[in-house]
Protein backbone atom coordinates (compact mmCIF):
# COMPACT_ATOMS: atom_id res chain seq x y z
CA UNK A 1 0.00 0.00 0.00
CA UNK A 2 1.66 3.22 -0.87
CA UNK A 3 1.59 6.10 1.40
CA UNK A 4 2.60 9.43 1.43
CA UNK A 5 4.39 11.37 3.84
CA UNK A 6 4.31 15.05 5.21
CA UNK A 7 6.96 16.97 7.34
CA UNK A 8 6.10 19.97 8.76
CA UNK A 9 8.32 21.93 11.19
CA UNK A 10 7.94 24.68 13.88
CA UNK A 11 11.54 26.80 14.44
CA UNK A 12 12.85 28.56 17.80
CA UNK A 13 11.14 31.63 16.10
CA UNK A 14 7.83 30.33 16.00
CA UNK A 15 7.44 30.07 12.12
CA UNK A 16 5.67 27.05 10.83
CA UNK A 17 7.19 25.86 7.57
CA UNK A 18 6.00 22.65 5.18
CA UNK A 19 9.99 21.20 4.36
CA UNK A 20 9.43 18.13 2.82
CA UNK A 21 7.06 15.50 1.06
CA UNK A 22 8.25 12.10 0.20
CA UNK A 23 6.33 9.30 -1.43
CA UNK A 24 6.88 6.33 -0.47
CA UNK A 25 5.61 3.84 -2.92
CA UNK A 26 5.72 -0.18 -1.52
CA UNK A 27 5.36 0.88 2.05
CA UNK A 28 2.71 -0.15 4.54
CA UNK A 29 1.02 1.84 7.27
CA UNK A 30 -1.20 0.53 9.94
CA UNK A 31 -3.69 3.21 9.77
CA UNK A 32 -5.01 5.15 6.53
CA UNK A 33 -3.82 8.17 7.90
CA UNK A 34 -1.38 9.46 11.35
CA UNK A 35 0.09 12.41 12.41
CA UNK A 36 2.87 12.20 14.52
CA UNK A 37 4.89 14.70 16.65
CA UNK A 38 8.40 14.71 17.73
CA UNK A 39 10.23 16.86 19.83
CA UNK A 40 13.62 18.12 18.66
CA UNK A 41 15.24 19.51 21.67
CA UNK A 42 19.20 19.87 20.04
CA UNK A 43 17.40 22.34 17.89
CA UNK A 44 14.41 23.58 19.40
CA UNK A 45 11.51 22.68 16.85
CA UNK A 46 8.69 20.12 16.56
CA UNK A 47 7.78 18.29 13.91
CA UNK A 48 4.81 16.22 12.32
CA UNK A 49 4.81 13.90 10.12
CA UNK A 50 1.38 13.47 8.64
CA UNK A 51 1.40 10.12 6.57
CA UNK A 52 -1.81 8.70 4.38
CA UNK A 53 -2.25 5.84 2.16
CA UNK A 54 -2.66 6.81 -1.58
CA UNK A 55 -5.77 3.99 -1.51
CA UNK A 56 -7.79 6.43 0.10
CA UNK A 57 -6.71 9.88 -0.09
CA UNK A 58 -4.87 11.93 -3.04
CA UNK A 59 -1.91 13.97 -2.88
CA UNK A 60 -3.71 17.08 -3.04
CA UNK A 61 -5.99 16.05 -0.17
CA UNK A 62 -2.73 15.54 1.99
CA UNK A 63 -1.12 18.77 0.95
CA UNK A 64 -4.63 20.54 2.34
CA UNK A 65 -4.13 18.69 5.56
CA UNK A 66 -0.69 19.73 6.26
CA UNK A 67 -1.92 23.56 5.07
CA UNK A 68 -4.74 23.25 7.91
CA UNK A 69 -2.40 21.93 10.61
CA UNK A 70 0.06 24.70 9.46
CA UNK A 71 -2.26 27.50 10.03
CA UNK A 72 -4.14 25.76 13.42
CA UNK A 73 -0.23 26.55 14.70
CA UNK A 74 0.13 29.49 12.75
CA UNK A 75 -2.63 30.70 15.11
CA UNK A 76 -1.88 29.08 18.32
CA UNK A 77 0.94 31.48 18.61
CA UNK A 78 -0.47 34.34 17.63
CA UNK A 79 -4.17 34.06 18.44
CA UNK A 80 -5.12 33.99 22.45
CA UNK A 81 -8.43 33.24 22.51
CA UNK A 82 -9.66 29.79 21.18
CA UNK A 83 -12.79 30.55 19.86
CA UNK A 84 -11.15 32.81 16.91
CA UNK A 85 -9.42 30.07 15.92
CA UNK A 86 -10.17 28.55 12.32
CA UNK A 87 -9.91 25.82 10.50
CA UNK A 88 -10.32 27.58 6.86
CA UNK A 89 -7.41 28.43 4.68
CA UNK A 90 -6.75 32.18 3.78
CA UNK A 91 -8.14 31.51 0.28
CA UNK A 92 -11.34 29.47 1.54
CA UNK A 93 -12.16 32.76 4.25
CA UNK A 94 -11.90 35.05 0.94
CA UNK A 95 -14.41 32.25 -0.98
CA UNK A 96 -16.59 32.72 2.28
CA UNK A 97 -16.59 36.31 2.24
CA UNK A 98 -17.71 36.54 -1.56
CA UNK A 99 -20.26 33.95 -1.23
CA UNK A 100 -21.87 36.30 1.88
CA UNK A 101 -21.46 39.32 0.21
CA UNK A 102 -24.93 39.30 -1.23
CA UNK A 103 -25.55 43.11 -1.31
CA UNK A 104 -27.73 44.09 -4.79
CA UNK A 105 -28.12 47.30 -6.17
CA UNK A 106 -31.83 47.46 -7.29
CA UNK A 107 -30.90 50.33 -9.25
CA UNK A 108 -29.58 48.14 -11.98
CA UNK A 109 -31.33 45.25 -11.31
CA UNK A 110 -33.23 43.78 -14.82
CA UNK A 111 -35.89 42.28 -16.07
CA UNK A 112 -37.11 38.98 -17.45
CA UNK A 113 -38.71 40.40 -20.75
CA UNK A 114 -35.55 42.71 -20.57
CA UNK A 115 -33.45 39.75 -20.68
CA UNK A 116 -35.25 38.07 -23.35
CA UNK A 117 -35.44 41.16 -25.43
CA UNK A 118 -31.42 41.59 -25.06
CA UNK A 119 -30.73 37.82 -26.47
CA UNK A 120 -33.37 38.48 -29.20
CA UNK A 121 -31.30 41.45 -30.39
CA UNK A 122 -28.31 39.39 -30.02
CA UNK A 123 -28.87 36.20 -31.46
CA UNK A 124 -32.19 36.71 -33.46
CA UNK A 125 -31.71 34.22 -35.71
CA UNK A 126 -31.39 31.26 -32.97
CA UNK A 127 -33.85 29.14 -32.61
CA UNK A 128 -36.16 29.86 -29.23
CA UNK A 129 -38.52 27.34 -29.10
CA UNK A 130 -39.13 24.37 -30.82
CA UNK A 131 -42.50 22.42 -30.44
CA UNK A 132 -43.47 19.38 -32.39
CA UNK A 133 -42.74 20.10 -35.95
CA UNK A 134 -42.67 23.93 -35.47
CA UNK A 135 -39.94 26.17 -34.35
CA UNK A 136 -39.87 30.30 -33.02
CA UNK A 137 -36.33 32.20 -33.69
CA UNK A 138 -35.54 34.77 -31.12
CA UNK A 139 -37.04 37.37 -33.01
CA UNK A 140 -39.92 36.07 -34.29
CA UNK A 141 -40.92 35.08 -30.52
CA UNK A 142 -40.12 39.05 -29.54
CA UNK A 143 -42.12 40.19 -32.30
CA UNK A 144 -44.96 38.61 -31.75
CA UNK A 145 -44.64 38.79 -27.70
CA UNK A 146 -44.80 42.49 -28.46
CA UNK A 147 -47.54 42.41 -30.86
CA UNK A 148 -49.52 41.15 -28.03
CA UNK A 149 -48.48 43.27 -25.21
CA UNK A 150 -49.12 45.92 -27.34
CA UNK A 151 -52.61 45.01 -27.95
CA UNK A 152 -53.10 44.11 -23.94
CA UNK A 153 -51.75 48.14 -23.65
CA UNK A 154 -53.51 49.95 -26.27
CA UNK A 155 -56.90 47.62 -26.84
CA UNK A 156 -57.26 46.30 -23.31
CA UNK A 157 -55.82 49.45 -21.22
CA UNK A 158 -53.60 47.13 -19.11
CA UNK A 159 -52.21 48.82 -16.63
CA UNK A 160 -48.55 47.87 -14.67
CA UNK A 161 -49.42 45.91 -11.59
CA UNK A 162 -52.45 44.56 -13.06
CA UNK A 163 -53.08 40.81 -12.93
CA UNK A 164 -53.62 39.35 -16.14
CA UNK A 165 -54.51 35.49 -16.07
CA UNK A 166 -53.46 32.67 -18.40
CA UNK A 167 -55.99 29.74 -19.54
CA UNK A 168 -53.29 27.93 -22.43
CA UNK A 169 -52.18 24.92 -22.70
CA UNK A 170 -48.52 23.62 -23.97
CA UNK A 171 -47.79 25.92 -27.46
CA UNK A 172 -46.09 29.05 -28.60
CA UNK A 173 -49.20 30.76 -27.04
CA UNK A 174 -48.35 30.20 -24.34
CA UNK A 175 -44.93 31.29 -24.05
CA UNK A 176 -46.03 34.53 -25.84
CA UNK A 177 -48.67 34.64 -23.77
CA UNK A 178 -46.30 35.29 -20.53
CA UNK A 179 -43.81 37.32 -22.24
CA UNK A 180 -46.56 39.40 -23.76
CA UNK A 181 -48.20 40.02 -19.85
CA UNK A 182 -44.64 40.95 -18.70
CA UNK A 183 -43.81 43.14 -21.15
CA UNK A 184 -47.80 44.90 -20.52
CA UNK A 185 -46.37 45.45 -16.92
CA UNK A 186 -48.74 43.01 -16.02
CA UNK A 187 -49.17 39.84 -13.28
CA UNK A 188 -48.70 36.61 -15.21
CA UNK A 189 -51.31 34.56 -13.64
CA UNK A 190 -51.58 30.76 -15.14
CA UNK A 191 -54.22 28.98 -14.44
CA UNK A 192 -54.51 25.11 -14.70
CA UNK A 193 -57.05 24.07 -17.26
CA UNK A 194 -57.64 20.51 -15.84
CA UNK A 195 -59.33 22.10 -12.99
CA UNK A 196 -63.44 21.83 -13.30
CA UNK A 197 -64.95 24.93 -14.49
CA UNK A 198 -65.83 25.74 -10.83
CA UNK A 199 -63.06 26.11 -9.48
CA UNK A 200 -61.63 27.68 -12.33
CA UNK A 201 -64.48 30.77 -11.54
CA UNK A 202 -63.08 30.89 -7.91
CA UNK A 203 -59.14 30.94 -9.00
CA UNK A 204 -60.41 34.17 -11.33
CA UNK A 205 -62.37 35.78 -8.80
CA UNK A 206 -59.89 35.16 -6.29
CA UNK A 207 -57.35 37.57 -8.41
CA UNK A 208 -60.26 39.93 -9.42
CA UNK A 209 -58.74 39.86 -13.01
CA UNK A 210 -60.63 41.34 -15.67
CA UNK A 211 -58.71 39.98 -18.87
CA UNK A 212 -58.00 35.76 -19.05
CA UNK A 213 -55.66 34.71 -22.40
CA UNK A 214 -56.86 31.87 -24.29
CA UNK A 215 -56.03 30.24 -27.50
CA UNK A 216 -58.67 27.69 -30.13
CA UNK A 217 -58.80 24.79 -27.87
CA UNK A 218 -59.39 27.21 -24.43
CA UNK A 219 -61.67 29.49 -25.46
CA UNK A 220 -64.94 27.30 -24.96
CA UNK A 221 -64.06 27.13 -21.54
CA UNK A 222 -65.91 29.88 -20.74
CA UNK A 223 -64.81 31.79 -17.54
CA UNK A 224 -67.89 34.59 -15.31
CA UNK A 225 -66.47 38.31 -15.46
CA UNK A 226 -63.41 38.14 -17.33
CA UNK A 227 -63.01 39.44 -20.74
CA UNK A 228 -61.76 36.25 -23.00
CA UNK A 229 -59.08 36.83 -25.50
CA UNK A 230 -57.83 35.00 -27.96
CA UNK A 231 -53.84 35.10 -28.31
CA UNK A 232 -54.31 33.15 -32.08
CA UNK A 233 -56.51 36.04 -33.44
CA UNK A 234 -54.00 38.73 -31.55
CA UNK A 235 -51.21 37.71 -32.94
CA UNK A 236 -50.54 36.56 -37.00
CA UNK A 237 -48.22 33.66 -37.37
CA UNK A 238 -48.74 33.46 -40.99
CA UNK A 239 -47.99 37.67 -41.41
CA UNK A 240 -46.20 39.66 -40.32
CA UNK A 241 -47.00 43.51 -40.10
CA UNK A 242 -44.30 45.64 -39.77
CA UNK A 243 -46.78 48.88 -38.64
CA UNK A 244 -46.82 48.20 -34.80
CA UNK A 245 -46.98 50.87 -32.85
CA UNK A 246 -44.81 50.37 -29.94
CA UNK A 247 -45.51 51.23 -26.08
CA UNK A 248 -43.66 48.80 -24.38
CA UNK A 249 -41.08 50.94 -23.74
CA UNK A 250 -43.14 53.21 -21.61
CA UNK A 251 -44.67 50.77 -19.04
CA UNK A 252 -42.87 52.15 -15.85
CA UNK A 253 -42.13 48.46 -14.03
CA UNK A 254 -40.37 48.78 -10.33
CA UNK A 255 -38.35 45.55 -8.63
CA UNK A 256 -41.65 45.98 -6.07
CA UNK A 257 -43.85 44.90 -9.01
CA UNK A 258 -45.10 41.34 -8.19
CA UNK A 259 -43.73 39.26 -11.55
CA UNK A 260 -46.42 36.61 -11.43
CA UNK A 261 -48.98 34.70 -9.23
CA UNK A 262 -49.46 30.63 -8.89
CA UNK A 263 -52.38 29.28 -7.08
CA UNK A 264 -50.91 26.15 -5.15
CA UNK A 265 -53.27 23.95 -2.50
CA UNK A 266 -53.22 24.52 1.03
CA UNK A 267 -53.70 21.80 4.00
CA UNK A 268 -57.47 22.16 3.48
CA UNK A 269 -56.97 21.11 0.02
CA UNK A 270 -58.35 24.58 -1.35
CA UNK A 271 -56.26 26.75 -3.93
CA UNK A 272 -54.72 29.84 -2.49
CA UNK A 273 -52.77 32.41 -4.34
CA UNK A 274 -48.97 32.95 -4.31
CA UNK A 275 -47.06 35.89 -5.41
CA UNK A 276 -43.82 36.32 -6.96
Amino acid sequence: MDNSEQNIEIDKETTFNIVDRNLLAGSTIKFDITCTLREHRQNETISISLSASLDVYDESTISTMAMRLKNIFDQLFSISSIYQFSLLLPHEVELLHDLNHTFLDYGHIGYIHWDFADQAHLHPQKVALVLENGSLTYVELLFYAQQLANYLIIKCAVQPGQIVCQLIERSFEMVIGMIGIWMSGGIYTPLNLHDPDKQLNACSQQTDAHFILVHQTTQNQLLSQCLMINVGQVICFDHINAEITTYIDSINVTPEHISHIIFTSDRSGLLKAVSR
